[in-house]
């Protein structure tokens, strides 16, 4: 899938979210287009430079955020209070505090999970989802992330 021209962010915040943690986000595209949620990977890694090139930013009001102890959020690299139902909650809290009703999720690998995960508990927030590399945490999956018999077999 080609990308879209690199564009520059419109807006960027640092939102408090509980816990000791703060929330990089950053808004780029169009501020009237549809929005769209972007959940990245990890946990931990946050979101590539190059993910809001995948819309087309004349159409969509492209939201990316890092996670909790992901990317330039705060603090780096903390798991402390960093589970799935406060994850959920900074979703929440991301939307409402650019004063969005509904918006796409677009997920790939842990972020389908997060994606999935809001979806659940907000259906009324969602007005669609991507999802890509789907991660669904499923005993399966954790032994070949976790044990040497999976993934650790490919080094």
């Amino acid at each position: 899938m080609p990308l879209f021209p690199a564009t520059d962010a419109f807006a960027t915040h640092m939102l408090p979210v509980g816990q000791g943690h703060t929330l990089y986000i950053e808004q780029s595209g169009n501020p009237s287009g549809i929005p769209v949620i972007v959940l990245h990977g990890g946990p931990g890694s946050g979101f590539s430079p190059t993910t809001h090139r995948r819309f087309n930013p004349a159409v969509y009001h492209i939201v990316c955020f890092d996670q909790r102890g992901a990317g330039k959020s705060t603090p780096s690299g903390s798991f402390d209070a960093n589970i799935t139902p406060y994850l959920v909650q900074d979703v929440a809290a991301v939307l409402a505090h650019l004063g969005i009703a509904q918006a796409v999720l677009y997920g790939t690998s842990w972020g389908s999970t997060l994606a999935l995960a809001f979806a659940q508990a907000n259906p009324e927030k969602v007005l669609g989802m991507v999802l890509g590399g789907i991660f669904l945490g499923t005993q399966e999956e954790l032994e070949w992330v976790n044990l040497p018999t999976g993934m650790a077999r490919l080094r």
